[in-house]
């Protein structure tokens, strides 16, 4: 009985690392992603980072898509209009700008539902027309419910399923991706389309291209200027370094505390490497594994019977 006791605990204890590990990949391509666009100048913080782990409404979307196209800039000058009633006072040029252009469309004639949290298939809805794509008229690209279909065929998302928890993580990536999308009707990608205005030069995308896959040099920059339409952002980190932590702190958190403590390594190898180091300093000083009323289990036992 104890030996299966310890199996099972043992093959518990692999599939949360796994899990973990799977996860923790997951977000730093997010991360790197990011620095990649902030360098470029096309992501901006708040003040205390990215938040990736935070939903969009409708409105901060509009405002990251037109980063995404380098209008954000034509959109602030105004002259556009829009006829919803919903539109917080800092988004209005951003989705008159946006609406005039046809990006996006309201729930009806003067409703926006612009801090209405955005899904994953309105997200895709809104970057697929502005890479020219339509889901109206006589012969539509694709219909906005099933707009993720397309997403996948351009490579703007890798799976067509449908995506209950989306967040700034999510349109990160997908971001990132539409730069080596095509334009429609073009053979010029959205990165060479920004290079030939003058957004970024190609210099500066191939650096940011390094940044995504490998990740951002310690010694750089990040530009998390804080403005009022909070786009983005990343939780504050607060004086305590994240190696700071110990095994029983990172046990304690809730799924976002231990989100949050991950995002303020520099990389992925980081936070591996503090999380070898902790788990062994926890084990060292609690050499016992306690079984319900069974009494403890030496770790020494665990290792002798898997």
């Amino acid at each position: 009985m104890k030996k299966i006791i310890t199996r099972v605990l043992a093959l518990c204890l692999a599939v949360m690392m796994l899990m973990t590990c799977a996860s923790a990949a997951y977000h730093a391509r997010q991360i790197n992603q990011a620095d990649a666009l902030n360098y470029l100048g096309l992501f901006l913080g708040t003040g205390k980072g990215y938040s990736l782990e935070a939903p969009l409404n409708r409105s901060q979307s509009i405002t990251l898509i037109l980063r995404m196209l380098g209008e954000a800039a034509e959109a602030e000058k105004g002259g556009y209009q829009h006829p919803f009633k919903d539109v917080p006072q800092w988004a209005d040029k951003y989705v008159a700008y946006a609406y005039e252009k046809g990006y996006v469309k309201g729930y009806n004639d003067t409703t926006f539902g612009g801090a209405d949290t955005v899904t994953d298939y309105q997200y895709l809805t809104m970057v697929l027309r502005a890479l020219g794509y339509t889901d109206s008229g006589d012969t539509p690209d694709f219909n906005y419910r099933k707009s993720a279909v397309l997403a996948k065929e351009l490579g703007l998302v890798s799976s067509t399923a449908d995506d209950a928890g989306f967040v700034r993580g999510n349109a990160v990536e997908i971001f990132w991706n539409a730069m080596r999308v095509k334009i429609k009707n073009s053979n010029e990608t959205l990165s060479e389309r920004l290079i030939a205005q003058n957004v970024f030069t190609q210099e500066q995308f191939e650096t940011a291209s390094d940044y995504a896959v490998n990740g951002k040099p310690a010694d750089s920059k990040t530009d998390d200027k804080s403005d009022d339409k909070k786009d983005d952002g990343k939780p504050d980190s607060g004086e305590k370094k994240p190696e700071d932590y110990t095994w029983e702190e990172y046990l304690a958190m809730t799924g976002e505390e231990r989100q949050k403590h991950f995002e303020m390594f520099e990389s992925l190898e980081a936070y591996l490497k503090w999380m070898e180091a902790a788990k062994a300093a926890y084990e060292k000083e609690h050499p016992s594994i306690d079984v319900g009323g069974d009494g403890s289990i030496d770790i020494g036992d665990i290792i002798g019977n898997n």
